[in-house]
């Protein structure tokens, strides 16, 4: 009797249900609490589920980032190296404008030193003294 009166207490029925019958009883307070149980651990999965679908977007824009990222830094790399080409062709100008100076200096003192001389007369020789 004590065991009817606790099944009673929670609408249990006592005997198993056949195919064709339905399920009918009050839900107690604790089975609302833990209907609502279930249901907090549905929205939590659904609520996992989305969390990891964002996770995966976000990685993948991540992946995206990097790969930019990567090229970016190739092409750093690549300018940087025609900078210092560039560099290394404008002191290989220098160079030779230096040097294409020093010939053109080297050359006009040699032809100078070289070229008839007019006669000196005497004031020009005193005034070089």
């Amino acid at each position: 009797v004590k065991e009817r009166q606790t099944l009673a207490q929670f609408h249990i029925p006592m005997h198993p249900r056949g195919p064709g019958e339905q399920q009918q009883f009050k839900a107690s307070p604790q089975d609302r609490r833990h209907r609502a149980k279930d249901d907090g651990e549905a929205s939590a999965l659904v609520l996992f589920d989305r969390i990891n679908k964002r996770l995966g977007s976000i990685s993948a824009r991540l992946d995206s980032c990097e790969l930019r990222l990567e090229d970016a830094a190739a092409l750093v790399w690549t300018v940087s190296e025609i900078s210092g080409t560039i560099v290394s062709l404008g002191k290989r100008v220098d160079d030779c404008e230096l040097q294409a100076t020093k010939w053109r200096v080297k050359n006009a003192f040699h032809m100078e030193s070289t070229a008839p001389r007019s006669p000196v007369t005497a004031s020009e020789d005193d005034a070089l003294k």
